[in-house]
């Protein structure tokens, strides 16, 4: 796995630099707030919100090339879709598994300049 896949985004973008590099900016543009909602959802114990803020993230990185992010947020959806409580949202696998995918976050805004710059040259 890897921070970004720039064949695959291109890939995933038909081809089409320009679009590849419109998507990543909207992914890169909208994670803070998907990022905020998903925390204060967990902090809130509020298993639905959860998974919806992280269903969010994990859709805008279908067409991004963005691997890491995109396998942290299909593990913790999978969780959250098989807690069996509420009372689950605060287990120490929850706990890191929300932890991962804020890093994967992070990781990925400090790099969009890095990759804004790959995308921009358009070229596998």
């Amino acid at each position: 796995m890897s921070l970004f896949d720039k064949e695959l985004a291109l890939n995933q973008a038909g081809g089409n630099a320009e679009l590849a590099l419109e998507l990543f900016e909207m992914l890169v543009k909208d994670l803070p707030a998907y990022q905020r909602a998903m925390n204060q959802a967990f902090t809130e114990n509020n298993r639905e919100n959860s998974w919806e803020a992280t269903h969010k993230i994990h859709g805008g990185t279908a067409y991004c090339g963005v691997p890491d992010l995109k396998a942290s947020c299909k593990t913790l959806e999978d969780m959250i879709k098989n807690l069996q409580s509420d009372d689950d949202m605060h287990s120490e696998t929850m706990r890191i598994a929300v932890e991962n995918l804020n890093h994967e976050i992070t990781r990925l805004i400090d790099a969009a300049d890095s990759i804004n710059s790959q995308l921009a040259q358009g070229e596998k």
